[in-house]
């Protein structure tokens, strides 16, 4: 059965299709159509809106500051999720043009397809949760005072304003139970009464007068009571989810891209071969090696160096990252064949030397595939080249942080923390400023953007390319099928089943 690429899958539920305001609940499910592209083009502008946040935060910048604020925005405007930006630093104005409407609509679609996306393990939902309430929350604290009362109109928020003769009577209970708030500010903020177990947060921290079983909630703490009324339907609608996510498991169309998503790749695409400028010669790769690979890769050259040898998954990796960073065919065929002959001359000839023609693009598919991405390197199994923060045991991975002459306590303990904690790009990231004494730009998510950013530390040069705006940004899911045959093929044989890297979700037909 062959899928086509406009496919539209349809999302039942509650008629939803007015958007009034810029912030939303997400209480309703959306009930429209959409194609299969536009499902996964809004899911992956979701995905690196929730990632921005969490690497800026990871950046060591104090959240909800304006630091921190104005990092996330204009992340978003370099990532090329303008519409999504001025959402987030929106009054809250309650214009319904056709780019209001629109903005609005893939905002709504984008979150309810990572929701059912991320709602099939606690981890998961743990995650998605912690993003979305720092989402809800920035967005949120820019809403102007319109836009805050409109918001709380739609939403139907069940609570009564506080009369000025009722809170002249309990002026001085309000001043005791509020100490961080002023005599001037107590006067001029407005308060709500809400029942007491609808604000736990704010009568766990002391924050609001309690009388009777209603609480006394100042305008300016508006928030919390929102973020606990948000975080409510988050987790009911997470739970909710569970029941039908093992159908869409099973439907062709969409049962890759729910179970993968979560480990998508959605940084920069490495696939086109770089700029002149940008190549780099066989001889040079030792040094390179010792100064700006990854741990991955450097283990590669290391390994071929020492062997003239790889595996087949080592060889296909390690062709196509020398293809990334800039090593040119004619370049990557000498360099191969100098090493894999001292192994076995003829067997190169006859196999090895069709795997670099084809990373390449001179047969087969004729396509310019791309680099592994940490995403697939963490997520396939083990083999040669795979990262090492997730398949080493803990102890090989404190003798390779400790063999460098940079390596502290602090980052040594740091660097395991984060990979107890199975964030291995963080992992990777720390040990990238801890052998280069500096942050590289953000996180690791690729071994092609390592070797980018440690050259242009190195050097001082900026290679082209490496900060620009992505123009076509390679969007993919690793595969959530694998091979359980166990039948053996030869490698020549085997070629054209290969996924080469990242899959250009474009081009992405499903059978």
């Amino acid at each position: 059965m062959d899928i086509k690429r406009n496919t539209k899958v349809k999302v039942t539920g509650v008629v939803n299709a007015n958007y009034p305001h810029d912030l939303q609940f997400y209480g309703l499910p959306p009930d429209f159509d959409i194609t299969l592209i536009e499902l996964r083009r809004l899911a992956f502008e979701r995905l690196k809106i929730l990632r921005i946040i969490e690497e800026v935060t990871l950046r060591g910048r104090s959240k909800y500051s304006k630091e921190w604020t104005a990092a996330i925005l204009n992340e978003l405007r370099k990532q090329g999720l303008k519409k999504y930006a001025t959402l987030f630093s929106s009054s809250g104005a309650l214009g319904s043009s056709p780019v209001d409407e629109d903005a609005r609509r893939d905002d709504h679609t984008s979150h309810y397809i990572l929701r059912l996306s991320y709602c099939n393990s606690e981890q998961h939902q743990m995650w998605f949760m912690a993003r979305e309430l720092e989402l809800f929350r920035l967005r949120f604290g820019h809403l102007s005072q319109e836009g805050v009362q409109s918001f709380v109109e739609q939403n139907k928020l069940s609570f009564s304003v506080v009369s000025p003769s009722e809170k002249e009577q309990i002026f001085t209970h309000l001043m005791n139970c509020t100490p961080h708030m002023t005599s001037a500010a107590v006067e001029v903020s407005e308060y709500y009464k809400f029942q007491f177990n609808t604000v736990p947060d704010l009568v766990r921290n002391r924050r609001v007068y309690l009388q009777n079983g209603v609480a006394y909630v100042p305008s300016g703490e508006l928030l919390y009571v929102v973020l606990h009324m948000y975080r409510g339907i988050l987790a009911r609608g997470l739970k909710a989810l569970v029941r039908i996510r093992a159908s869409l498991d099973s439907d062709p169309r969409l049962g890759a891209l729910m179970s993968g998503l979560h480990v998508a790749y959605t940084g920069r695409d490495y696939s086109n071969t770089p700029a002149k400028e940008n190549s780099i010669l066989p001889q040079e790769l030792d040094q390179f090696c010792l100064e700006s690979f990854p741990p991955c890769m450097q283990q590669l050259h290391q390994q071929l160096r020492a062997t003239h040898h790889l595996h087949h998954s080592g060889r296909l990796r390690y062709i196509l990252y020398l293809k990334g960073l800039g090593l040119s065919y004619e370049h990557a065929m000498e360099f191969f064949r100098d090493e894999f002959m001292q192994h076995d001359a003829k067997k190169f000839e006859k196999e090895y030397s069709y795997i670099i023609n084809h990373s390449y693009g001179k047969v087969g598919a004729c396509k310019q595939y791309s680099p592994y991405s940490c995403s697939k390197l963490i997520t396939e199994t083990l083999g040669e080249g795979s990262c090492p923060f997730k398949f080493e045991a803990s102890n090989k991975i404190k003798a390779l942080l400790t063999s460098h002459d940079s390596h502290t306590p602090e980052y040594v303990q740091t660097i395991l923390q984060f990979v107890e904690a199975k964030q291995y790009c963080h992992a990777c990231t720390k040990y990238f400023e801890m052998t280069h004494k500096v942050e590289p730009g953000s996180i690791i998510n690729h071994p092609v953007q390592y070797f980018e950013e440690s050259r242009q530390i190195r050097t001082g040069k900026e290679i082209k390319g490496a900060a620009r705006k992505p123009q076509t940004t390679r969007v993919s899911v690793p595969s959530s099928q694998s091979d359980t045959s166990g039948t053996q093929r030869s490698e020549v044989e085997n070629i054209e089943s290969i996924d080469f890297g990242e899959d250009d979700f474009s081009d992405y037909n499903i059978s």
